[in-house]
């Protein structure tokens, strides 16, 4: 009897609150503090101390985001993504230039990065848009309207330059249309641009072998030859216009590009965080050396290693069953939002909880694979481990939106 009342209790408040959500949210936060808290007590813990503060607000941040009316949030997302575009724009005016970028407004001991929150307006405004034409995108004047409103933002951020920024709020605009139901040709386009491009900066065989395989898997798609063609010829002209384009880069953000590309060419100087990031992650082995124990992490041999390098703190600590346990809880994360983004009968709903958990999903992914040397180094931070108020703030936003579809979606 005793058991079923709390059953019961537990479903009334389930309806109210998502409590799943809450728990593993609750956990990585936790769990982050742990590994800062290694990372940083011994040389800065005013950083520590800060992200303790950020935590616990943004923790009842989100308990409270996620009671907010989706209507409600609905209401406000244009005018929220204007005042985002706003405060972009006066980055160029007040901003205060950080690592190269300018993209930060600083006020005393605090400061305050807008991209952060601009993906949150993006999202918003972007699903606000589709919901109101009933989900369908395949008119070329609301796609038309669509790049417009993402081409805004993108643009100011990649003039800071952000381009890391910029990319994943290019990633997360794909992923947005394609929930709403866009033709993928599209977003296959985007990503053979990419790598083309990457191709290009590293010789004339690889352009013509990843050019070759796109051409091939384009004509899956059986599209107009026409649109095929327009599509070959924008591909080439990336290929042909990536030296200017990679020209007109920040010396950190071409450095970041070519140490990627050749790992070994100067492991003691550009390639040298990468090259410390490896060695920490590998020498972890399967149980880890030991919380605080990381010699590596703890002797600071990798610069900013609280924030876009921090997981190779618990890789080196807790080694792979420690790292792989993060990851899971990470991708949970990730899994019930888009499983709660499914079952929302709302396009709006819907398409804010799967998006959230998207732009969780693309700062995993690449944070990790920038860690292990995939990816190349472009300042994407890791969701609830990587130092930052703006960055946590937001992360905390993205599951209040996740709850609050989860508890529309029960009442």
């Amino acid at each position: 009897m005793i058991i079923n009342k709390k059953i019961s209790l537990y479903t009334k408040i389930s309806k109210i609150i998502d409590i799943k959500t809450m728990l593993i949210t609750l956990a990585l936060v936790v769990a982050g503090l742990i590994c800062l808290y290694s990372a940083v007590i011994n040389n800065l813990p005013d950083k520590f101390n800060m992200q303790l503060i950020w935590a616990i607000i943004g923790f009842f941040v989100m308990l409270g985001f996620a009671r907010i009316p989706l209507n409600t949030i609905k209401d406000f997302s244009y005018i929220f993504y204007i005042i985002m575009v706003i405060a972009l724009a006066g980055l160029f005016i007040v901003g205060t230039k950080n690592y190269g970028t300018t993209g930060w407004y600083s006020f005393g001991p605090f400061s305050f990065q807008p991209a952060e929150f601009t993906k949150i307006a993006l999202i918003l405004a972007v699903a606000k848009f589709l919901s109101t034409k009933g989900n369908s995108v395949a008119n070329m004047l609301d796609i038309g309207k669509l790049i417009i409103m993402f081409a805004i933002p993108f643009g100011l951020i990649l003039k800071q330059p952000d381009l890391g920024t910029a990319l994943t709020l290019l990633v997360l605009f794909l992923g947005l249309l394609f929930w709403a139901g866009a033709d993928p040709y599209y977003g296959v386009m985007m990503i053979a641009s990419l790598i083309i491009f990457i191709a290009s900066l590293m010789s004339f065989e690889a352009v013509l072998i990843t050019g070759f395989i796109t051409a091939i898997v384009l004509l899956f798609f059986k599209k107009k030859i026409y649109i095929y063609g327009i599509s070959i010829i924008i591909l080439i002209s990336i290929g042909i216009s990536s030296e200017s384009i990679f020209s007109r880069l920040g010396d950190h953000q071409q450095s970041r590009i070519l140490v990627f590309l050749y790992p070994d060419k100067d492991i003691q100087n550009t390639g040298y965080n990468l090259n410390q990031s490896k060695i920490a992650v590998g020498s972890g082995g399967l149980v880890g050396k030991g919380y605080m124990q990381g010699s590596i992490n703890q002797n600071r041999y990798i610069p900013k290693h609280y924030n876009d390098f921090i997981y190779s703190v618990p890789s080196e600590e807790f080694g792979f069953l420690g790292s792989f346990l993060i990851l899971l809880l990470l991708f949970i994360l990730c899994y019930r939002g888009v499983h709660i983004a499914y079952q929302s009968k709302d396009i709006f709903s819907s398409l804010i909880a799967f998006s959230s958990s998207l732009i969780l999903f693309i700062h995993i992914f690449y944070n990790i694979g920038m860690v292990l040397g995939l990816f190349p180094i472009m300042g994407i931070p890791l969701p609830f481990f990587s130092h930052g108020g703006t960055f946590l703030m937001s992360n905390f936003i993205y599951v209040s939106f996740i709850m609050n579809v989860h508890r529309s979606n029960n009442q």
